[in-house]
């Protein structure tokens, strides 16, 4: 890694891109989520709420893995695979690796 990228841990949506899941900002596991994905179903819904969701728009929430309650931010994610990247069998994504840029201003939780 270089240029500004830092380590995508695990991404747990993925819908023509990575939607949510663990990455480093600033060197500390973050749970990122894309401004406008997933809204999780209410009681009695039985589906997820994608209402608002634009998959032009590279806005992520971040919030600390270590302190959920404690500062998040919200930053413009690019991602990339991690090069080398080696063959792998169908089915199984590439490492990434991803460069956040602060959006906006970061918050107190």
């Amino acid at each position: 890694m270089g240029d500004g990228f830092e380590p995508v841990h695990e991404v747990v949506d993925y819908c023509d891109g990575p939607r949510s899941g663990f990455a480093d900002f600033r060197g500390r596991p973050h749970w990122f989520c894309a401004v406008g994905w997933l809204s999780p179903p209410e009681d009695g819904e039985a589906e997820w709420d994608v209402t608002g969701f634009d998959p032009r728009d590279n806005r992520f929430q971040l919030v600390p893995v270590a302190a959920p309650n404690g500062s998040q931010a919200l930053a413009r994610g690019t991602f990339r695979v991690r090069e080398p990247a080696a063959d792998l069998p169908a089915g199984q994504f590439r490492i990434l690796e991803v460069h956040w840029e602060p959006y906006g201003c970061i918050f107190l939780g």
